[in-house]
């Protein structure tokens, strides 16, 4: 069984860490995946096409769908954006 790389985010996603597109990007778009699809995806040996994803996406806020032209123009946003996160990234 190959080693499983995870990552445990907060839902504001301004963090220091954040520093390339291809990083928020992994984490704000439908290429941040649950851990149940990943499980899923083991189990029946499609965890490569669980995984796809394109560095060609626009910067977008997750919260609230601004575009951004580049990641610290979005890092400034984030830090001001009031807007709920995404329904789906609610936790118990």
């Amino acid at each position: 069984l190959e080693p499983l790389h995870v990552h445990v985010i907060s839902v504001d996603l301004d963090s220091e860490f954040i520093k390339q597109k291809k990083h928020f990007l992994s984490f704000a778009t439908d290429r941040f995946v649950d851990a149940s699809v990943v499980e899923r995806a083991i189990e029946n040996g499609a965890l490569a096409d669980a995984l796809r994803g394109s560095n060609d996406e626009a910067l977008a806020c997750h919260r609230c769908g601004s575009s951004e032209r580049n990641l610290p123009a979005l890092r400034r946003h984030l830090a001001v954006c009031a807007a709920p996160p995404p329904a789906a990234w609610d936790v118990v």
